[in-house]
């Protein structure tokens, strides 16, 4: 669940956030469109996913547990991003 919901929370801050800044594009009809992405990336249904969901939502400890961990994997993904650049851009006599 913590793969698609971290897809999901990304594909609706977006539609949010920079969507609904451009006239030009029906936001909530991104929204779904980009959801229905998630989901198909994920193989999961809609449904499936909003049960999942609706049970995190009624079960905060849970909730609370799987955003913890979604965080902490991301700041470690993050890091070693960061990490991997910070190597590569380093002058040739550090290197030696």
């Amino acid at each position: 669940m913590q793969a698609v919901f971290w897809d999901y929370i990304r594909a609706d801050v977006f539609a949010k956030e920079y969507l609904s800044a451009d006239s030009t594009k029906n936001a909530e009809k991104e929204n779904a469109r980009l959801q229905q992405l998630v989901f198909d990336k994920h193989k999961v249904s809609k449904s499936t996913f909003y049960k999942s969901y609706d049970y995190y939502m009624h079960h905060e400890t849970v909730l609370t547990g799987m955003l913890d961990t979604m965080l902490v994997r991301q700041q470690a993904l993050h890091d070693s991003a960061d990490a991997r650049r910070n190597r590569a851009i380093r002058p040739i006599e550090e290197i030696k």
